[in-house]
Formats: structure tokens, sequence, C-alpha cells
């Protein structure tokens, strides 16, 4: 469920870059002017980042929960 998220949180971090930031920052080619070997790497680098994304705020948010139920289960018998 995580990765399935993180995917889509990597995809749409490339299209806010290459299609909403590239008028802003004139140094970065614009979409078309890109060859298609650079929309795959740059698109595969970005899921990678948003699934890394994705696992880590998964795995805070069990170990969060964890702790809080193990502390809240130690005063009872």
């Amino acid at each position: 469920m995580e990765s399935g998220l993180g995917v889509f949180y990597g995809i749409g971090l490339w299209a806010i870059v290459y299609f909403l930031l590239t008028p802003i920052f004139p140094a970065i080619p614009t979409f078309m002017e890109l060859n298609s070997d650079t929309w795959v790497t740059t698109g595969c680098l970005f899921i990678l980042y948003g699934v890394f994304i994705g696992y880590s705020i998964s795995y805070e948010y069990r170990e969060f929960n964890e702790t809080v139920n193990s502390y809240s289960n130690q005063g009872r018998v």
C-alpha cells in the first residue's frame, strides 16, 4: 500500500518540477526539449524518491503506534 502511494507522490513531484516550475527556472529545459531518456531517468528517480518517502512515513507511523500501544499496556497485569 505504501509503495503505491509513494509512486503517485513521485510522479506528482516529477510533474510539478517539469510542468509548473520550468517557467520559474530558465536553466531547466522545457519538457518537449528533453529526450525520452531524460524523461524515463528522471521519472524513475522521482518514483524511487516517492517510494522511499512513502516507506519512511509508514515505518515512522507503525513505530509510533507500537510505542503508544506498548506504553498503554504496561500497567495491566
